[in-house]
């Protein structure tokens, strides 16, 4: 297996193309803890040059998490990446860009702040996104002082009708921060997050751990 896979990385590498019920047959697998199976099924998503089986074989690389199926290597499970995200694929996108934001967090590099931003953005702008896309880069913009486009962000995932987004969104307009301040909406949204709550019904963005 260990010879197959190494065989076709540089094929899949650069002709990855759109996802099939493969995934589907990923995910039920993983979920029964049928690691072998599910990797079988990764090899197969390979031979099809399908961009979630590269995702997934660099989350096996980087996590370590098939040490028993494939020996851990950060710097392939990185290309593997790549190329996924390169290819459109929205979980590659923001796991890089939480992998740059983590980094930058631990050594408070720029660069690494940089790409998590073009990470971000990338995954935002990705037709297949979901909030949690939205919420990550309104934070990262509020973090880094683009206070305008974290309102502009904050206030799609309200409207969406993310709990966390609408309590930001609430505190935005009531400081004035990146519109003017309007006491009215700032009640409204944040009535708006509090029965989300109320109802136990909250978000919250994933976390990822990095090695």
């Amino acid at each position: 297996m260990k010879h197959f896979i190494v065989a076709i990385m540089a094929l899949t590498l650069t002709s990855l193309h759109a996802d099939t019920s493969l995934e589907s047959k990923y995910i039920q697998l993983s979920s029964e803890g049928k690691k072998q199976k599910a990797f079988d099924v990764i090899s197969d998503g390979l031979r099809n040059n399908e961009i979630w089986a590269s995702r997934e074989l660099g989350f096996l690389y980087i996590k370590c998490d098939g040490k028993q199926l494939v020996r851990c290597d950060t710097r392939k499970g990185l290309r593997m990446l790549n190329a996924s995200a390169q290819h459109g694929d929205v979980k590659s996108q923001t796991y890089l860009g939480d992998r740059n934001l983590y980094f930058y967090s631990k050594t408070k590099e720029k660069h690494y702040l940089v790409r998590a931003k073009k990470w971000y953005t990338t995954a935002y702008k990705n037709p297949k996104h979901t909030v949690d896309e939205v919420k990550k880069l309104a934070r990262l913009c509020e973090k880094t002082g683009d206070i305008k486009r974290a309102f502009e962000l904050y206030k799609e995932g309200a409207i969406k009708g993310d709990a966390e987004m609408q309590n930001s969104l609430a505190k935005m307009y009531k400081n004035g921060e990146g519109t003017d301040r309007n006491l009215q909406k700032a009640n409204y949204w944040n009535n708006q997050s509090d029965s989300k709550m109320i109802n136990g019904y909250t978000q919250s963005v994933s976390i990822t751990k990095f090695n």
